[in-house]
């Protein structure tokens, strides 16, 4: 009876590693992949076209350079942080809430690529770009795009997907991960008392760090590839992969920390081992 409940804490112990690992990384997946498939060529085509506007003789290998660098630059991940948090708390909700504000993000994306424009021949003064910052955030083209989107998002989610999103909202509160981590010393603890040792749960810790690292290194990449498409087709209207190597990466650590408490166990056993000789001669 005392294996199986120890089999038990081991299984609840490697669901819960699993579980706070997703917590931590979903939103920057979420994120990362909006970020990359949507925002960054809707924010490019927008400040090239204000830049265009504004220099119409601009030439086109400097237009597309300041493009490639807005698509690159983690200003683009920033503004859709802020997009993404809004639209998960519209949805919670159920009403409208103030689009956030940008204009900080738009007019470093701008600074950032002063040194292109400059070096071309086009000096941008700090009132121009305030004008073209302005023309893009709080209220401007950015926004109203943004949205529509949202808009979009919440006109199309059914019961089902809106308790998703409320689930995704509660997983991704520190509280949450305060508890998950909260019951696995509970159960660590537990499975330590249960052996009477001081290293024998390191063996089962290893194992449920074994586990979970198969599941997020291995098993996580093969299941995404089959269902990243579908998602993204459903979710942004167009098939793209969505970049897991945060959890792969985890699991990686895990497969390691699995490595360091196997060698404890060893260690402990020999060293126990040598003791009972010891005490028998």
């Amino acid at each position: 009876m005392k294996k199986i409940f120890i089999a038990l804490l081991t299984l609840i112990i490697t669901v819960l590693i699993c579980l706070l690992s997703v917590s931590f990384c979903i939103k920057d997946i979420i994120v990362d992949t909006l970020s990359k498939e949507v925002v960054s060529l809707e924010i490019k085509e927008k400040v090239t076209s204000e830049i265009k506007k504004e220099y119409t003789d601009i030439d086109y290998d400097t237009l597309s350079k300041v493009g490639d660098s807005i698509q690159t630059s983690s200003e683009v991940y920033n503004i859709t942080d802020k997009y993404f948090d809004n639209i998960i708390e519209s949805v919670i909700k159920g009403d409208d809430v103030d689009v956030p504000k940008t204009k900080e993000e738009i007019l470093n994306l701008i600074n950032e690529n002063e040194g292109i424009l400059t070096r071309n021949g086009i000096e941008v003064s700090d009132s121009k770009k305030e004008e073209i910052a302005s023309e893009l955030s709080d209220g401007g083209k950015l926004d109203k795009i943004y949205k529509n989107v949202r808009n979009s998002v919440k006109k199309n989610l059914n019961t089902k997907e809106i308790e998703l999103v409320k689930m995704y909202d509660r997983m991704t509160k520190p509280l949450f991960r305060w508890i998950i981590i909260s019951i696995i010393l509970i159960a660590t603890i537990l499975i330590a008392f249960l052996k009477k040792t001081y290293y024998r749960w390191t063996l089962n810790l290893g194992v449920s760090f074994l586990l979970s690292g198969i599941v997020l290194a291995l098993l996580t990449p093969l299941i995404t590839d089959d269902l990243s498409y579908r998602i993204t087709e459903k979710v942004i209207g167009k098939a793209s992969s969505i970049n897991v190597n945060a959890l792969t990466n985890i699991g990686y650590g895990f497969l390691a920390i699995c490595a360091l408490l196997i060698i404890i166990y060893v260690v402990g056993n020999k060293i126990t081992g040598y003791k009972e000789r010891k005490e028998n001669y």
